[in-house]
Formats: C-alpha cells, structure tokens, sequence
C-alpha cells in the first residue's frame, strides 16, 4: 500500500513538472525600458508614409470608423499632406525592425497646433511608447515656435486621457470641426511667445 501511494505521487510530480516546463502561449514583448531601440522616423518618403498609412488604416478599422464620421481617411489618403515640415510633422514609431505605431503635428491658427494620429498597436501598448511620442511632438512644437498644443480624445479612452492629463494637458474650447461630436478637447499651454524655454 505505502509503495502504491509513493508510485502515485511520483507520477503526478512527474506529471506537474512536465506542464511547468512547456513554453508559454503568451506573447511577450522585449524589454525596453531604457528604449534603446525605439525610433522616431521622419515619415516623408513613400515607404515610411506606406508604412503610417497601413497603421492610420488598422486604427481607424479597430474604432469602427467610416469617412461619413471621421476625418481619419482624408487624412491617409493626402498623407504627409498638411503634416509636413516646417510646421507639420509625421513620424513612424518603430521598436527595433517592427512598425509600432506613428503620430503628427498640423498647424491650426494663433500660434496653435493639434497632435493628431497618435496611435500605438494594441500588442506594445503599456511601455511608455505612448508617452514617449507625445513629448516628442511636444518638444518640436515648442521648437517649431507654437505656443500651444492641442488634442482631441474621448472619455471613453481611458489610457489615452489619462496619459494627456499626466502631461499636463487641460479642458479646453472645441479647437476646429470634427465630425465626430463625442470628443474632449485638450490643451498645453508650452511658453508664451511660443520659443523654447532656456535654463536660466
């Protein structure tokens, strides 16, 4: 009796040991903490502006959206169009050889601009790739000489709300016409002429 119960643990010792070492469904992104290999690419030429329209066009497919309520594929069709230099600005966000996402600026009127098509694939969200390309598009604003930032996002996008509100984004008036009646519209005040600001 004592060796049948000694044989019946062993095996299921064997047995749980066994499903400990198969490997993981789960897929796993590398470490970037320090992002070492995260990359903003100018998106001017074909490939790369290729490259932002295929993400615009997968964002824009896993909101639901359709050209009778989104501005989303003007915006692609015309790419880089008005998010070209010197007062637009287009970027391909790559991690390592992977497109991960892309974001821009465009100019709007009093020294404003809007950061607009921010988006960052499902599968590599939550490493601070998000955050990272909204400062860069804010420091070029401020390079650029704009005095303000402006967003349009929705209550609804909870991880993208409270990122703006971190940065210091505030409520602020509708800034253009949207077709979409849901938005929230913030604001970033950068200085007040708009110029970088300089360590004293």
């Amino acid at each position: 009796m004592e060796d049948r119960r000694r044989e019946t643990e062993d095996r299921r010792r064997e047995t749980a040991i066994r499903h400990a070492a198969k490997p993981s469904s789960v897929f796993r992104l590398p470490n970037i903490n320090h992002m070492d290999n995260l990359h903003f690419i100018s998106a001017y030429d074909e490939q790369n502006v290729s490259a932002v329209r295929e993400l615009l066009t997968e964002y824009a497919h896993g909101q639901g959206l359709r050209p009778e309520n989104s501005n989303v594929f003007a915006d692609i069709a015309a790419l880089p169009g008005r998010y070209s230099p010197p007062e637009g600005r287009l970027y391909l966000v790559r991690l390592g050889d992977e497109n991960v996402g892309c974001g821009g600026l465009v100019p709007l009127k009093d020294g404003d601009c809007e950061m607009k098509r921010l988006y960052v694939k499902p599968a590599y969200r939550g490493r601070g790739i998000a955050r990272a390309l909204s400062q860069k598009l804010i420091d070029d604003a401020r390079a650029i000489g704009y005095h303000r930032v402006t967003l349009s996002t929705k209550n609804e996008w909870a991880p993208a709300l409270n990122l703006y509100l971190s940065m210091g984004f505030t409520d602020t008036p509708q800034m253009r016409f949207s077709k979409m009646n849901d938005l929230r519209w913030l604001g970033l005040k950068l200085t007040e002429d708009g110029r970088p600001q300089t360590a004293e």
